[in-house]
């Protein structure tokens, strides 16, 4: 559902995967001791951005994710840096007869929230906004709403048609 025009990054135990040189950059300054020094002036720690000091900040766009997939079942993916949207992405049952070359959705719970809601808490607010046609922003955000394309309705199968025709994956062997 996101429109891939935000930064994002894969949290694995061994890497993070990142889709920006400026942003591989900024975690390469704040994880040197000038960049450490300067968090610490702000009165943040480099943990706070990144869990492992000793972690390759990656650019996605040089690497794929699948070698690290099979290291680590379950990892997180960030979406949006500003509204911060945490997934964490499980597997929690290999299918040994696969008959895919690529990964579905089998499970999802609840929608898709539109672009630059504002995060969780915006998201929300906006979701009490929409339910709520006596709200005096109630016109204005359905009208932005449908701007951003949000849907109530989560379209597995088309999730999953972007899947096959978006990924090159090579299928796991996982035993």
């Amino acid at each position: 559902g996101c429109h891939d025009c935000h930064l994002h990054e894969f949290q694995f135990p061994d890497a993070l995967i990142t889709n920006n040189d400026e942003a591989c950059d900024e975690y390469k300054y704040f994880n040197s001791k000038e960049g450490k020094k300067r968090l610490k002036e702000l009165g943040l720690s480099f943990d706070a951005v990144c869990p492992n000091d000793n972690m390759p900040v990656l650019n996605s766009v040089d690497v794929k994710i699948g070698k690290y997939v099979e290291n680590s079942p379950a990892f997180k993916y960030i979406y949006d840096f500003g509204d911060w949207w945490e997934h964490k992405v499980e597997f929690k049952q290999i299918i040994k007869d696969y008959d895919k070359d690529y990964p579905m959705v089998l499970k999802w719970k609840g929608y898709c929230p539109p672009e630059d809601c504002g995060g969780i808490e915006g998201y929300y607010e906006l979701l009490n906004v929409l339910n709520d046609p006596e709200n005096e922003n109630h016109a204005e955000m359905l009208e932005w709403s449908r701007m951003q394309m949000y849907s109530e309705e989560y379209d597995v199968d088309y999730v999953n048609e972007l899947l096959e025709t978006a990924l090159d994956y090579e299928p796991i062997a996982w035993e």
